[in-house]
């Protein structure tokens, strides 16, 4: 199997992306619904089913984190701000806080991933992980 250091990176890249389209499809056939924000449980959401397909697909033995890290916060922070989702005002601290959430949450996870074992493991800890992020909805 071919090496694929940024696979995480691309799986967020299509996610964000594919929200960004049903968020703005939404918005444009039906625009007095309430949808939801591209806030902290939005990019924890985005970020953990990134790294769970990552984990079920396949994840390499060798990753450059400060290469992943930065492609993170760049995909969490440009897509959505280029869709018209977030306002373009504080875009140095929308990117700080999707660097920030990215690498706490591939750190937590790769953490949870090397003590858990079994087939639902990348899925619980995914999960458990997202829970736990819901604490800090107002923040973002």
């Amino acid at each position: 199997m071919k090496k694929k250091p940024f696979f995480v990176n691309i799986l967020l890249v299509i996610l964000t992306g594919l929200a960004c389209l049903a968020e703005s499809l939404l918005h444009m056939l039906s625009p007095a619904t309430l949808l939801p924000r591209f806030d902290l449980p939005m990019l924890a959401a985005l970020t953990l089913l990134a790294l769970v397909l990552e984990a079920y697909l396949g994840s390499p033995e060798k990753r450059d984190w400060v290469t992943t890290i930065l492609l993170g916060g760049v995909t969490l922070t440009a897509l959505p701000l280029c869709a018209g989702l977030t306002l373009p005002q504080p875009i140095w601290a929308a990117f700080l806080a999707s660097c920030a959430v990215f690498c706490v949450l591939s750190l937590l996870f790769h953490g949870c991933r090397e003590r858990m074992t079994g087939r639902l493991a990348p899925l619980a800890s995914g999960i458990v992980l997202f829970l736990a992020c819901q604490c800090l909805q107002g923040i973002y």
